[in-house]
């Protein structure tokens, strides 16, 4: 039988920090379109073409949301907070649930478990340090595109102005994303590699109070190009070739299109334009969540068989939001924590095993799951079924445990655990 050990395992990443050079990211972040010295034509990369596959199905994250140093942010401003996220995300297959609470914390925190939302006090923008990443900090507005913007990012997406000459990032300019490519083979695949590297949001520059053309305080989301005299772009309104004129979308969240706060009383922050994700922003990302091993632990998974315990060590634990049959041997770290989303149980069955110290199996949001069924072995194999050891707690199942006879007890050895709210 093929074991699965959580302990003692290579952990492999395709993350780079947004701070360092943003050439490294979109190098990770975007396909490679190069030349075959084999052939001598353009082919895809074989390491990044992933990120181009037509991903149709759907994922599920676990959210964290932390107060950072006594920001303001309410039990309903989370609640809509979520609403809103689900509902940017609902056309493109990616859902977000919540623990239900928000923690306070003096600096933000990054969970490993779950996409931790840090609203802090100490930062008017946004931030988040890694890309792909599980964490983001953000200082809060009433529209949350700014919240919505970093989750973007944390899942892959780089800015829709990425490598224009006015981003203000050391990124590559000569990598511009051109308004129309020419029917070179190399430029029609510009979009693909350039830019933001997502073909269907139009090139654009970074949009903001001081981008010419477009003027934040008359809250409407239209952007005017600037023509010379002589009726060709402005350098601001077209890219490094001057011929045609940016079209932005104006709508997209991944740009910088939004309000400024000009007077500091925070009214203009309830306007701002970014309400949107492109179908291609959706699938890249859905490509990223089941890619980057980063990403891994946030997952709450409906599968066993998804889990990809080769490349992660899961140190905090696993979110499961569907029934889940255990049919290998699982061995948690110690204090790992098993959360589920949703009126699920876990099922043992005969050739499986679940095995962890100070392990907490629980709903995050306190409320009821079905609990824990352990089939009987046929060879009353003691190895097999489930072994909690140290201080772990069973929290809110409708049933702890329950033994399913098939040739035998379902084997148990539960020394030290307790069993907390739940039914019987």
């Amino acid at each position: 039988m093929k074991k699965f050990f959580l302990l003692n395992v290579i952990f492999f990443s395709f993350c780079y920090s947004l701070k360092s050079s943003n050439q490294a990211v979109a190098s990770v972040l975007c396909p490679i379109y190069e030349i075959n010295p084999y052939t001598n034509e353009y082919e895809w990369s074989d390491q990044w073409s992933y990120l181009l596959n037509n991903n149709t199905q759907s994922y599920k994250i676990r959210v964290k949301m932390n107060r950072v140093n006594g920001a303001v942010f309410s039990m309903d401003q989370a609640e809509n907070l979520l609403a809103i996220i689900n509902s940017t995300f609902s056309d493109l297959d990616i859902s977000f649930h919540w623990d239900c609470i928000i923690y306070d914390v003096d600096d933000a925190v990054d969970s490993k478990n779950a996409l931790d939302i840090n609203i802090s006090a100490d930062i008017d923008g946004g931030d988040t340090p890694q890309m792909p990443g599980t964490q983001i900090e953000a200082g809060y507005t009433e529209t949350y595109a700014l919240v919505i913007h970093e989750i973007g990012h944390a899942l892959g997406l780089l800015h829709t102005h990425h490598n224009s000459i006015n981003d203000g990032n050391p990124g590559d300019e000569t990598c511009e994303e051109y308004i129309t490519p020419s029917t070179d083979e190399e430029e029609i695949n510009n979009g693909f590699t350039c830019g933001d590297c997502i073909m269907t949001t139009p090139a654009t520059k970074k949009l903001s109070l001081f981008q010419m053309g477009y003027d934040p305080s008359n809250n409407t989301c239209t952007w005017t190009p600037t023509e010379l005299p002589d009726g060709t772009p402005h350098p601001n309104s077209s890219d490094i070739r001057g011929i045609d004129f940016f079209n932005p979308h104006m709508e997209n969240i991944m740009s910088y299109n939004r309000r400024q706060d000009f007077d500091g009383d925070n009214e203009d922050e309830s306007f701002d334009c970014r309400s949107e994700f492109v179908a291609e922003q959706g699938n890249r990302m859905r490509n990223i969540i089941e890619n980057s091993k980063l990403l891994d632990e946030v997952r709450i998974y409906d599968n066993f068989s998804d889990i990809d315990f080769a490349n992660n060590s899961f140190s905090e634990g696993i979110n499961f939001g569907n029934n889940i049959y255990i049919d290998q041997e699982l061995i948690l770290p110690d204090g790992a924590e098993i959360a589920m989303f949703g009126n699920h149980k876990i099922v043992i069955t005969q050739q499986g095993s679940i095995k962890g110290n100070d392990i907490l199996i629980h709903s995050p949001c306190d409320e009821e799951w079905e609990g824990i069924e352990v089939y009987g072995q046929t060879n009353q194999n003691i190895t097999a079924g489930l072994h909690l050891t140290g201080n772990s707690i069973i929290k809110n199942a409708k049933t702890g445990i329950s033994q399913v006879y098939g040739g035998g007890n379902g084997y148990m050895n539960i020394v030290g655990t307790t069993f907390q709210d739940c039914e019987r």
